[in-house]
């Protein structure tokens, strides 16, 4: 307390009286004496805004209504700030790393239920649905239709949730994931906004917050993806480095996207960003399957694009235990596909090439099916979705430990020593 009160009369010097005497009642005493909560929380509201403004990384849009930084990443329970009226337009934006357990309906931010109850809004997990988070607002009546999401576990997450004509549009790491008609605007709440933990104090979010900021506006698609960028830098998150370090899937040009997760351990649906796919291509997976999958559980794509017929998608043939079949759109339909068995849990290595149209199967080093696409793929502008698919209801079940993706043909004899290093790693 007594670091954030020098920091704010260093920094602002202007701040308005009343939280100037605040802070020096803090220096003085290093606690808060006989003061009412009303002026406690206009000192730490103007401090947590300065730090926010000087050291966070969401940027864009006009001043927000709430902004808060929370330094190294580290929340307490229900962190509690001010009360704020949302007008039918607005924003919400957070950087969130969750712990792989929460508990139920473990919540991040929000001010519901109100006073009057179906009032304001709450972006929480879905019951005990592990990291499956839902957000919605209610109209002073009902609880208005949420949308549902999927935050990945032990990474930073940066979330912006734009409502707008009662439409709700979420962003994940600068793309949009998924959308919902709410059928009305909010009803504002009168609770202060609740960070960490719902009013009650037992839905508490297992995890870290970096940064929160509401805005009274929809925020632009540039300003969410800029703020990605910066996220990204700030936070070193950097797929590519980390496949380059500890990856197994090597190649003489550097790749479009190359992730790698370790101990091949992967979560449904984690999400990387939009890629343009040249006519000739190479897909890799180094992938492990479960014995049971769902329906078209889905390995790794960016289908069906947002005009539908673009982009590509490895999955399963309907309900045909590990059989898959890989394809791709050309804008006007879906191109015939290729079929193939992965082994059920053993680490199959499968590369995937195009070229001049020509769909080439490899598995293990060897080619193992081939087939006609007749045409090239019309790109889709959706993200790359490993382990599910845009809808969430195709999930992988199983280990992956490895993609990339190539704007070019990969050599056999590349594939051969990919795989001789694969047997060597993981057999």
């Amino acid at each position: 307390m007594k670091k954030l009160s020098y920091y704010l009369l260093y920094h602002r010097f202007s701040v308005f009286f009343l939280t100037a005497a605040v802070v020096m009642l803090v220096i003085a005493n290093e606690q808060l004496i006989k003061i009412s909560p009303s002026l406690e929380k206009t000192a730490m509201g103007m401090i947590s805004r300065i730090a926010a403004k000087n050291y966070g990384l969401l940027n864009g849009g006009r001043d927000p209504i709430l902004h808060a930084w929370f330094g190294n990443g580290t929340i307490g329970a229900d962190a509690i700030s001010e009360v704020v009226s949302l007008k039918e337009d607005f924003t919400v934006e957070v950087i969130a790393k969750p712990d792989k357990k929460q508990g139920t309906n473990a919540h991040i931010i929000g001010n519901h239920p109100g006073y009057k109850y179906f009032e304001g809004f709450a972006m929480q997990q879905d019951g005990d649905n592990q990291n499956v988070y839902t957000f919605g607002f209610g109209n002073g009546k009902q609880w208005l239709p949420p949308v549902r999401f999927r935050l990945t576990a032990e990474e930073w997450n940066y979330l912006a949730i734009v409502v707008k004509n009662n439409q709700i549009e979420v962003y994940k790491n600068g793309f949009l994931v998924t959308s919902g008609d709410a059928g009305d605007s909010i009803k504002n709440s009168e609770m202060p906004i609740l960070l960490g933990n719902g009013v009650s104090h037992d839905r508490p979010f297992n995890g870290n917050i970096y940064e929160v900021k509401i805005l009274n506006h929809t925020l632009s698609k540039n300003d969410i993806r800029r703020n990605w960028k910066r996220i990204k830098e700030k936070m070193n998150i950097d797929s590519k480095l980390a496949a380059k370090k500890s990856g197994l899937l090597k190649g003489e040009r550097d790749p479009v996207l190359h992730a790698w997760f370790g101990k091949g351990v992967i979560g449904a649906d984690i999400i990387s960003e939009v890629h343009d796919l040249k006519r000739d291509f190479t897909v890799e997976v180094i992938v492990k399957p479960g014995k049971k999958q769902g329906i078209r559980a889905h390995i790794i794509g960016n289908h069906p694009g947002y005009r539908n017929f673009e982009g590509f998608a490895l999955q399963q043939d309907g309900d045909k235990q590990n059989v898959y079949t890989f394809g791709f759109g050309n804008g006007k339909q879906w191109l015939p596909s290729v079929r193939f068995r992965l082994t059920a849990e053993e680490w199959n290595y499968l590369a995937i090439v195009v070229k001049n149209n020509q769909i080439r199967v490899y598995k293990n080093g060897l080619l193992l099916t081939s087939g006609d696409a007749g045409d090239s793929i019309k790109n889709s502008e959706m993200p790359i979705w490993v382990g599910n698919w845009v809808n969430h209801d195709r999930p992988f079940k199983g280990n992956i430990f490895e993609v990339r993706i190539l704007n070019y043909a990969l050599s056999e004899n590349d594939m051969r020593l990919n795989w001789k290093r694969i047997k060597e790693k993981l057999m």
